[in-house]
């Protein structure tokens, strides 16, 4: 801050040298103005250095995630050019085995009534099933699926926003996937797409609207530490259910369609789960 001579002068003539040894020293001088001429001494010449901002909850996590998401992706073989009807029906049948037991556990939280966060309008489960029974997996079989049990933990609501920033994610990854699946299989929505088309056009909007509360809950909680961590818990147990072979070498199991085979539309046993 710069000092106005003129008034300095004039106010110095008033202080006398025990002032100057005693608490006035470090009194604020003003002009009759609005711009002071001298400041607190302290905070002239020892400014307190300003603290800085925390990093916003969304970038922490972008960042704080990034190794495992990309390891995550790099397996992934959903953008495949040759990937098939059959290897396309393997992933989405573990998918499902990992989404349907997980969305169970986040549906009976009393946290998100906490949060004030309408989840109840994201379930994931139910589209992969659509999809499923729509590439001609037959109910019983949709039923009898494995399911994952190592899941992350969902207890607080701060491991609830980690969570499901992992599975709201996806949906925006998922509209790339979508067009894709339509070029190579000729897939929509309506025949086999629907869990990747996630909220279709409204996508983008719904990713603000859940970024906008997780951040605000964040900032209000101090959580971000347990927010971060549950969501690379998320990453690692999704990464462990779909990929079991990257851990235990010894085993690679079965492509889960010799287990489940996609019965042609034409077979007797299609029309008869086909029909009412």
């Amino acid at each position: 801050m710069l000092l106005c001579r003129s008034n300095l002068t004039s106010k110095i003539g008033a202080v006398n040298s025990a002032d100057l040894r005693g608490p006035a020293r470090n009194a604020r001088w003003h002009t009759d103005g609005p711009a002071a001429c001298l400041d607190d001494e302290e905070h002239m010449f020892h400014p307190t250095p300003s603290k800085p901002s925390p990093e916003p909850c969304l970038q922490r996590l972008k960042n704080e995630t990034r190794a495992r998401h990309g390891a995550l992706e790099s397996r992934s073989v959903l953008l495949d050019p040759a990937l098939s009807r059959e290897r396309y029906l393997d992933c989405l049948c573990r998918f499902y085995g990992y989404y349907a037991p997980l969305e169970l556990r986040l549906r009976g939280s009393p946290g998100w009534a906490e949060a004030g966060f309408a989840y109840a309008a994201r379930y994931k489960s139910a589209l992969l099933a659509q999809d499923l029974l729509a590439l001609g997996l037959l109910p019983a079989r949709l039923h009898g699926l494995p399911s994952c049990s190592a899941l992350p933990t969902v207890e607080t609501t701060a491991q609830l926003f980690g969570c499901l920033y992992v599975l709201e994610g996806a949906t925006l990854g998922g509209q790339i996937i979508t067009r894709h699946l339509q070029a190579s299989l000729g897939l929509t929505p309506e025949s086999g797409a629907a869990f990747f088309a996630g909220y279709g056009a409204q996508t983008g909007s719904r990713w603000k609207e859940f970024g906008a509360h997780l951040t605000a809950f964040a900032l209000q909680s101090g959580a971000g530490d347990a927010i971060v961590a549950s969501a690379n818990s998320t990453f690692e147990t999704l990464d462990h259910w779909l990929y079991p072979e990257r851990i235990t070498a010894q085993w690679v199991p079965a492509p889960l369609q010799a287990t489940y085979p996609v019965p042609s539309p034409d077979s007797p046993r299609h029309a008869a789960a086909s029909s009412p």
